[in-house]
This record gives C-alpha cells, sequence and structure tokens, in this order.
C-alpha cells in the first residue's frame, strides 16, 4: 500500500499592496506544485482573527517565501515575518516581484538566494521556483533556487523580540557587533525593561554565523543545558564529550547568546561564567544580556543602552501597537511615549492595558506611579533588581536611596560628602554594587557617575538626603559667585541640573529663605551663561512665596530686586516691554524699601 506523501507548506510573505500579484503566484504555483501555499488574504476566514493566523501559520510551515518589492520591504509587518521565520529555523527563498534596487533589500535577506518574477522573467521564475518548491533543498544543481537556511538557531527566542523592529539602538547594536567581531565576551547591561533582549535578537537577526545557540537563564536551568544545546546545534550525538562540542563549535565560529543573565547566582553563576569563557576561548562568539555585570567573567565589552529619545520611543509605541493589534491613534503615540518615560517595557505594558482600557485611562495610569496597577508594572523592571540586589549588600541598597537626589549626575566626591549623614559603612562597595545592578553608570572622560533616568522617577529619595545636597550646591554657587571668568561659569555648566534640585527642595521645604540665598548666589552664573528665563523663573517663584509668607519685607524686597534687575536684562522679546516690566517691579519693591527692609 502507497501512501500520499504531505505537501510542501509554504508561508508566503508579502505586503498587501501587493495582493493581486500575490493572488497571481499562489494560483499558478499550487496548480504547478501541488504545494499547500499559504497566503492571508486568500486563506484566513472571515471569521477568524488575522493575526492569529497569520502567526500560527508562520510557526508551523518551514517554507517561507518572501516576496521582494518596494512595499513590502518598507513593511513593519513583512520585516517581522521573514526575521520570525529565521529565528524558527525555517527555510527561506526570495522572489522579487517589482523594479527594486538590490541596495535597498535587506542586508540579511541578500545571503538567500532569488528569483525574479519581474516583466519578462515570470515564466522562468515561475518555473524556477516550481523546482525549488519540488526540490525542496534537494536540488541536484548547486545554481539552481532554493530554499536555504543560512543559520542555524537551537533554542527558543521569544517571538515578541522579533515581532517589533528594534528602534533608536542604531548605536548600541553597532557597538555590540563590534565587540563580537574583536572576539570579545560581550555584554548588553542595564535596568529591566530597556529592551536588552531585543537588541540580542536584532543581533540574531543580522547574523551571518552558521550556527546560533541562544540559552535563556532561569532559576532551573544550568550551564549543562547550554552544552546539551550545543550537541543540538552542531547536529553531533547526546554522548558527545563536552570539551569536543565546545571545540567544534568554537572552530566553526558559532555564536551563543546567554539572556537573562541576572538570573545565574551563586554557583550557577560560576558555572555558566567558566562556560562562556571556554566557549569564547575556543573561537565563538558569546553575547549575554543581563540587568547585572558578571564579576566572574572579565567582559572586555559592555553596552549600557540608555533611555530611548521621545521619537525613537514613539515609533515603539507605533510598532507595538501594530504588534499587538491595538488601534493607538497616531496623535497619542508621543503622549503615550512621554508618560511611559520613553521606556520599552513600560510602553509594552501601556499597549497591552489599551486591549481592555481606553487611552486616556492608561494614560492616567502612567501618571500615577503609586497606583496599584503601575507599582506591579515597576516592580518588574526595577523592584525585583533592587531586592536581588539588597541580599547581596544592604548598603547598596540604602545608598541608592541617597543618590537619587542628584540630577544630571554627580562626582564621588559630592555623593560621599552628601552621604555623611547616612547609616552607609562601605560607601565605595556599595556605589561599585549599584554600577554591577547597572543602577549607576560611570564615565572614565568626566569622572561622573550618573543614575539611569528611570530609577530617578521611581526610587523614592531618602529625605536626608536633600538637606547636604543643598548645602554642597549653595557652596559651590557661592564659590563661583564674583567670578566674571567665562571658563570659571563653565565648571558649573555641569551642575546646572543638580542647582536646580536644591533651589526646588528648599522653596519646596522652607519659607522662601533658602530658595532666595542659592538663587542670589547663582544670579552671576546664570547671567554669565544666559540663562534670564531660569533667573526669571526663580525670582518670581520666591517673590510669590514670600508674599504668601508676608512677614520679612526685606527678603521680598531683596527678591523683588532680583526679578526686576533680570527683566532688565532679559535680551529676548521687546525690550522696551521688558523695561516697563521691571520698572513696575522695581516700585513695587520700592515701596517696602525703609532703612529697616532694605536689603543691604
Amino acid at each position: 500500500m502507497t501512501t500520499t506523501p504531505e505537501p510542501t507548506c509554504v508561508f508566503v510573505s508579502h505586503s498587501s499592496k501587493n495582493d493581486d500579484i500575490i493572488t497571481r503566484l499562489h494560483n499558478e504555483l499550487e496548480e504547478k506544485t501541488g504545494a499547500d501555499i499559504w497566503v492571508d488574504h486568500i486563506d484566513i476566514d472571515a471569521d477568524h482573527l488575522w493575526e492569529d493566523e497569520v502567526e500560527s501559520n508562520l510557526r508551523s510551515r518551514p517554507y517561507c517565501l518572501v516576496c521582494i518589492s518596494k512595499q513590502s520591504v518598507a513593511s513593519k509587518e513583512v520585516r517581522s515575518e521573514w526575521r520570525g521565520a529565521i529565528t524558527y529555523g525555517h527555510k527561506l527563498l526570495l522572489a522579487v516581484i517589482d523594479d527594486i534596487k538590490t541596495e535597498d533589500i535587506p542586508p540579511r535577506l541578500l545571503l538567500h538566494q532569488m528569483i525574479w518574477l519581474t516583466d519578462g522573467k515570470w515564466d522562468d521564475g515561475i518555473a524556477n521556483l516550481v523546482k525549488a518548491i519540488q526540490k525542496g533543498t534537494e536540488s541536484p544543481h548547486a545554481d539552481e533556487p532554493r530554499f536555504s537556511r543560512i543559520t542555524t538557531i537551537t533554542g527558543t527566542i521569544p517571538r515578541n523580540l522579533t515581532r517589533i523592529a528594534m528602534q533608536g539602538r542604531e548605536s548600541d547594536l553597532a557597538d555590540v557587533r563590534a565587540g563580537l567581531e574583536k572576539g570579545d565576551i560581550t555584554a548588553i547591561i542595564g535596568v529591566g525593561g530597556l529592551g536588552k533582549s531585543r537588541l540580542a535578537a536584532e543581533v540574531v537577526g543580522n547574523s551571518d554565523a552558521r550556527g546560533i545557540v541562544w540559552h535563556r537563564i532561569r532559576d532551573i536551568t544550568s550551564a549543562e543545558n547550554v552544552v546539551t544545546l550545543l550537541r543540538k546545534n552542531l547536529d553531533l550525538p547526546p554522548i558527545t564529550e563536552c570539551d569536543d562540542a565546545i571545540k567544534q563549535f568554537g572552530e566553526q565560529q558559532r555564536l551563543l547568546v546567554l539572556d537573562n543573565g541576572e538570573d545565574a547566582k551563586s554557583d550557577r553563576l560560576t558555572e555558566y561564567a567558566k562556560l562562556a569563557d571556554e566557549i569564547n576561548r575556543a573561537g565563538a562568539q558569546v553575547l549575554i544580556t543581563s540587568r547585572v555585570m558578571w564579576d566572574e567573567l572579565d567582559m572586555a565589552t559592555e553596552v549600557h543602552p540608555e533611555t530611548l529619545t521621545l521619537e525613537a520611543a514613539a515609533k515603539v509605541v507605533a510598532e507595538m501597537a501594530t504588534a499587538y493589534n491595538v488601534s493607538v491613534p497616531e496623535i497619542e503615540h508621543e503622549a503615550i511615549a512621554t508618560e511611559a518615560r520613553q521606556h520599552p517595557w513600560l510602553i509594552e505594558w501601556a499597549i497591552k492595558q489599551m486591549k481592555r482600557l481606553p487611552v486616556q485611562r492608561v494614560l492616567a495610569l502612567l501618571q500615577t506611579p503609586d497606583a496599584k496597577r503601575i507599582q506591579e508594572a515597576v516592580y518588574q523592571v526595577i523592584g525585583k533588581t533592587v531586592e536581588q540586589m539588597s541580599e547581596e549588600s544592604t548598603n547598596a541598597a540604602e545608598l541608592l536611596s541617597w543618590v537619587t537626589v542628584f540630577r544630571g549626575g554627580f562626582t564621588y566626591d559630592t555623593a560621599e560628602f552628601v552621604c555623611q549623614s547616612s547609616e552607609i559603612e562601605d560607601f565605595e562597595t556599595a556605589l561599585e554594587t549599584l554600577q554591577k545592578y547597572a543602577f549607576v553608570s560611570f564615565d572614565a572622560t568626566t569622572q561622573r557617575y550618573s543614575v539611569d533616568s528611570f530609577v530617578l522617577e521611581v526610587i523614592e529619595t531618602n529625605m536626608n538626603a536633600h538637606k547636604p545636597h543643598y548645602d554642597y550646591y549653595y557652596a559651590k554657587a557661592r564659590e563661583h559667585k564674583n567670578s566674571n571668568d567665562h571658563m570659571t561659569y563653565a565648571k558649573l555648566d555641569v551642575e546646572s541640573d543638580n542647582l536646580e534640585a536644591a533651589f526646588e527642595w528648599a522653596l519646596a521645604i522652607d519659607d522662601g529663605d533658602s530658595a532666595l540665598r542659592l538663587m542670589n548666589e547663582c544670579n552671576g552664573f546664570m547671567i554669565n551663561r544666559g540663562r534670564f528665563q531660569i533667573i526669571i523663573e526663580w525670582a518670581t517663584k520666591v517673590t510669590m512665596k514670600l508674599k504668601e509668607r508676608n512677614d520679612n519685607l526685606r527678603l521680598l524686597a531683596a527678591s523683588q530686586n532680583t526679578l526686576a534687575q533680570a527683566y532688565r536684562r532679559y535680551p529676548q522679546g521687546s525690550q522696551v516691554r521688558n523695561l516697563q516690566k521691571a520698572i513696575l517691579i522695581f516700585q513695587e519693591a520700592l515701596l517696602i524699601r525703609t532703612v529697616e527692609t532694605s536689603p543691604r
């Protein structure tokens, strides 16, 4: 008894703008090959969910025919599909259906063979496609186009990492690839939700390595699981010795990705680090993503992704809305990106919420950090890592609540001064631990530390840190007060955000006296740097505060004098109007300037 072989199952990835030509292609190929050629607009029933059907068929069909056109290379959906096919380990073949230029085709796709179905080449192209489908990868002639798999990928890359295109990480991607090409163990380090794994998936999607192993570290995994994946990637028997598998993996210059490195702890971390080092020494590339630096490894290349720009974050909103099939008005993209702190994980969280809640409600949740729903999201991004760090160092956790007082960065000496009254026993070790967990980074060029911007948003500052912070920057401003040297004032530029933070704290907690004193110490610096608008804003706030107090006319007159002088010097807008404002404020100040109240 003979059995009929199962038909070859082909997924066709194309732009909906090319539906007419794709329908023709589908009909001819099914008629001439008997294969099961799946095309979305033909094969999805009206009562089925489009997104689910596309994903299901992309996953289950081992052959992917990518139809290349000017429209398809610009399509986010098509890009997601062929990237997904690669990560699923499927075989690809390209069919060019218009006069697109080769240089406009994504470089990763150019690694695969192409068949032209353009004007005058349709019949020959169809004949070649028929052969490719009938033969699969068994074409007897090397010059005949065929479906191919450039890279063997072992391990499961989460689909959400490839469905959503990377945005705003081009520089980080270049740094990662440069580190790998140098032969360094390369680590993508950062707080939760920055897109470290997505960046690693982008590396995989653009890699021409013969083999790639993707291993996600969890509490239940071990280094031995990686060795098992190496054997599978190399198609070696399960009994192959570990050293032999590592040697062959390295000799063929394959790529190992260890994702979620923060979950490797204690002895398991030592084992993972030892294995990563051995694989790298054998000649393979090793890429690690982690919220925590691995002290056990000398990572020659570390890439620390920063907060996305607003423009890139708005594009992430659009990409995620498409991926999750959520309708989000384009006019709201920037608002969502802003309220989500331009943080990829929070953006994704917000888009998921919009499946059940109105856009404005989700925006309101993002604006309310203490709401239970948003707190749960923040815990996943930051809280879990703080807990892990606290197990290693209570000093580091305490220091984190002190250094969040800084804005615009800080120096070692400044932080040490501010933290003098804290209960931190080993300041230097605690600061190093904060860097290990990516809460704080150090710039060797400027010799300054900075706290991750999202961490600044969600970690509550120890109230005892504000007074020494104010005292330090008041003294710093006073030191520069009487200098007319442009270069001397320029040195204070880097502390502008800290001066602003100290001023706002003083204004909030006292009656205006401390804020006025700091403002007066900063006056010369602000004028020298052309920051008249800031002086006007500060003086206006202090004046309003002192008017509310209404019991210290001397301070009020001094504040009004500063405000009037700022308007007198203000170079923008109408000089006549600025002088008129200055005169009115001077006149108001004169009404209360007596021998007793006049500022000395």
